[in-house]
């Protein structure tokens, strides 16, 4: 009986040493498991922040297109009135010099009357003489 007893008791420390070795087990277990969940968390809210600030940086890409685009097509718009006001610069300029060729056709068709005038005075001059 004592053999019995004695193999029960040592039988019961083995088994006792076995379920603390497999609570042990399961305790890291439970912790790497925590650490897990909370890196998984962290991960999860990093994700979702950076998922944010990309959302962010995507509304101010599109917001400066728009304003590149804008700004483009004032500039052609400007460059268009610059077009037209060269454009009507050289009509001006065009004008102008047309303006003073005939100033000038005048100038010598006057100097040719008055030339003529003064031939007709001196003729009804030597005339009446």
């Amino acid at each position: 009986m004592r053999n019995l007893a004695s193999s029960t008791a040592t039988t019961t420390e083995q088994i006792q040493a076995a379920i603390a070795a497999i609570q042990e087990g399961v305790d890291v277990t439970v912790d790497l498991m925590n650490q897990t969940l909370e890196s998984s968390n962290t991960t999860t809210r990093q994700s979702t922040e950076a998922k944010e600030a990309l959302a962010e940086i995507t509304n101010l890409t599109e917001e400066t297109l728009a304003a590149m685009i804008q700004s483009a097509s004032a500039t052609e718009q400007q460059s268009m009135v610059y077009e037209e006001i060269n454009q009507n610069v050289h009509t001006i300029q065009d004008s102008a010099v047309q303006t003073y060729d005939n100033a000038t056709k005048a100038q010598t068709i006057q100097e040719k009357q008055f030339t003529e005038v003064m031939k007709l005075t001196k003729l009804a001059n030597d005339f009446t003489s």
